[in-house]
């Protein structure tokens, strides 16, 4: 499946928000890609990721919610720790092109507006950083009074403690409640049954930007899926080879006010 970010349609002369550039030579020239070789590396500071930890609101059975110290979140893809894995084809002209994994379609008849609500998030690391951590946080869904940008099923933002310390591509905080650039857009490919997260570029209209979400499974009380970082750079390990783009599986438990 050609890259296009899962529902992101590209503009009729550059694509502004989505996975990974696909292109010979990406965006920014001083990146140069072999067509048919490893992904662009560049250097970053590696982080230690924090671990969060978040005392549970699920008191007593009768709260209808999902308590994350005994829920577990399981890998949807658990024999593919680099599921989104760019996989490269050389074209007649020279060039290259490149597909993904697709996700498999959820419900194409969501009334999204009844996940509305307050969530945790449990986000676990599978390839792309030098740890395999946790990160855990609880994260906010709303309506959007008056859609904007590529118009968002729903809008939302993370508690301020929240942030990706491995170096994350975001074009301005996950926390931000602003309602043009919001630090979370859901959005909803009804056609194609795609349902994908963004952090961190709310509006989707910063390339190379944003970590993205994509949903595997939704329920009344629950989301799950994989993520990846939408950004050029990748950490490379002390060889020179490249990590890949950081990535990894999520979940989302629905909380009770």
């Amino acid at each position: 499946m050609p890259l296009t970010g899962h529902g992101l349609r590209p503009t009729p002369l550059r694509r502004r928000a989505g996975r990974p550039q696909l292109k010979r030579d990406p965006l920014r020239p001083q990146l140069k890609r072999d067509p048919l070789g490893s992904a662009p590396a560049i250097h970053m500071r590696f982080v230690t990721f924090a671990v969060a930890i978040l005392s549970s609101p699920c008191i007593t059975p009768a709260l209808n919610c999902q308590d994350t110290s005994i829920t577990p979140c399981g890998d949807p893809t658990p024999n593919e720790p680099a599921w989104w894995e760019i996989k490269w084809q050389r074209q007649p002209d020279g060039s290259a092109t490149g597909t993904v994994s697709k996700p498999p379609a959820v419900p194409r008849n969501l009334h999204l507006d009844r996940w509305a609500g307050r969530y945790r998030l449990t986000l676990i690391t599978t390839a792309g950083t030098m740890r395999r951590d946790t990160l855990s946080a609880i994260i906010m869904l709303w309506v959007p009074k008056a859609p904007s940008g590529r118009k968002p099923s729903l809008i939302g933002a993370t508690d301020s403690a929240f942030s990706f310390p491995y170096g994350a591509a975001l074009a301005h905080p996950t926390w931000q409640r602003d309602p043009a650039r919001p630090g979370i857009s859901l959005l909803y490919d009804r056609a194609k049954g795609e349902l994908t997260l963004v952090f961190g570029n709310g509006d989707l209209l910063t390339t190379d930007s944003g970590v993205f979400f994509d949903v595997f499974a939704i329920d009344s009380v629950s989301m799950r899926g994989r993520w990846v970082d939408g950004g050029l750079g990748v950490l490379v390990d002390s060889a020179g080879h490249s990590l890949g783009h950081p990535q990894g599986y999520f979940c989302l438990w629905r909380l009770n006010e």
